[in-house]
């Protein structure tokens, strides 16, 4: 049961859950012309998810007004007293429209990676999740849950793509 606070649609659970979605379902796209449709894929769902942050701050968000906006709350383990509870205020939503923002902008300037493209463009849509995630999180586990969602793809991308000093593999 899904308690909004003067939320027509669940915009932030959108922006969260679109781009790890996307995520789960690049494994299965083609290998064939060098990850170009990885790549158009990634783009794709990069963007859609900036429309959607867009859309959030333009539908739900007042910026004239104090205190936690478009608020979604659900308990999802009520036993354990788990709570997928998320919002945005005047700090978190500039946030939150700069990440995806910026997300579409890296897939973009990703676009010759040749090494592993689609596990690249995994990490880079679930990063994408995982820091909206992190800025519109209400709860202290889902925060928790969210930072390592975001956490683990940051460091493999930077472990693996990372340049001179990378940990893991060799191109």
């Amino acid at each position: 049961m899904i308690s909004q606070l003067g939320v027509d649609f669940p915009w932030l659970s959108f922006s969260i859950l679109f781009p790890i979605a996307g995520a789960l379902i690049v494994p299965f796209i083609p290998d064939e012309g060098e990850g170009k449709q990885v790549r158009w894929f990634a783009l794709g769902i990069a963007l859609v998810t900036f429309l959607i942050t867009i859309g959030a701050y333009l539908n739900g968000y007042d910026p004239s007004q104090e205190g936690l906006q478009l608020a979604e709350r659900v308990n999802w383990l009520p036993a354990l007293g788990l709570v997928w509870a998320v919002g945005a205020d005047g700090l978190s939503m500039p946030l939150i429209l700069l990440t995806s923002f910026i997300t579409a902008l890296a897939v973009l300037a990703a676009w010759p990676v040749s090494f592993k493209p689609k596990l690249f463009f995994f990490l880079i849509l679930a990063m994408d999740g995982g820091q909206i995630a992190v800025f519109a999180v209400q709860d202290m586990l889902l925060f928790f849950l969210a930072w390592e969602l975001e956490l683990l793809p940051v460091y493999l991308l930077l472990a693996i793509w990372g340049g001179e000093e990378k940990t893991i593999c060799s191109n």
